[in-house]
This record gives C-alpha cells, sequence and structure tokens, in this order.
C-alpha cells in the first residue's frame, strides 16, 4: 500500500518495517529452516519466483 509504504511500528520487543527487496535474501535464508516451515505452515522456497 503506497499510503504507508514508509511506515515503521516500534514496540518494546519488535520492530516492523515495510517489506523491501533486500529483505528478500534474509526470508529465503529462515525459510530453509524444516522448523519454521512447519511452524508457518510453508513449504521450502525454491530458488526461482513462480516454481513449484
Amino acid at each position: 500500500m503506497i499510503v504507508n509504504e514508509d511506515t515503521v511500528l516500534i514496540g518494546s520487543k519488535i520492530v516492523l518495517v515495510p517489506y523491501l527487496k533486500d529483505h528478500v535474501a534474509k526470508y529465503h535464508e529462515w525459510m530453509q529452516s524444516k522448523e519454521l516451515q512447519e511452524l508457518t505452515g510453508k513449504s521450502k522456497l525454491t530458488g526461482t519466483l513462480g516454481e513449484k
């Protein structure tokens, strides 16, 4: 959403920022974890967008 694309929410234990292209590699790294896949209900990510 363009209206809040620069919005940052700061809490006592977490900071939420808009999802940016720079975050993709870290997210992909995290989602290689079988534990995180199970906890989030996601399957293993592939290296190519749209690939199943």
